[in-house]
């Protein structure tokens, strides 16, 4: 059996059990571009007008106030920004890729994408998001 017969099996077998098989692939995403990157530290004023402005704006407040729950963290770089050339940031899950340095309306605006993965888990919110993005290019 060849590796992409063995890992199209243990897919197949993963989600006949009841495993979600993208978790796995997602994970070692993750974690390399964890270890291709540097962490962020994000300035406390950011958090703190992020959630004076959620308090003033119930609705947009409660998805950022999720989100800030998740504890997400930030890193510069990531080999998957060099893949995903033209994106400024891309959220994994509860990890933020992004090019140095970090802006505010970034920060921002990845954490709804932190909420988004929390609302539907990790392999429906990329399922869905990177259909829109194909379905946008198409």
């Amino acid at each position: 059996m060849s590796g992409i017969e063995a890992l199209l099996r243990q897919i197949a077998d993963a989600a006949a059990g009841g495993i979600d098989p993208l978790d796995r692939i997602l994970q070692t995403v993750i974690d390399t571009n964890v270890g291709t990157s540097v962490r962020l530290a994000v300035p406390p004023s950011w958090r703190a007008a992020v959630e004076e402005y959620g308090r003033a704006n119930a609705g947009d407040g409660r998805v950022l106030t999720q989100a800030l729950a998740r504890s997400p963290s930030f890193h510069g770089g990531g080999w998957i920004l060099a893949v995903q050339r033209g994106a400024e940031a891309i959220t994994l899950d509860t990890r933020i890729f992004t090019h140095v340095p970090l802006r505010i309306v970034t920060y921002a605006h990845e954490l709804v994408h932190v909420q988004q993965y929390g609302l539907v888990g990790r392999s429906s919110f990329l399922t869905s998001y990177f259909g829109m993005s194909a379905l946008e290019i198409a």
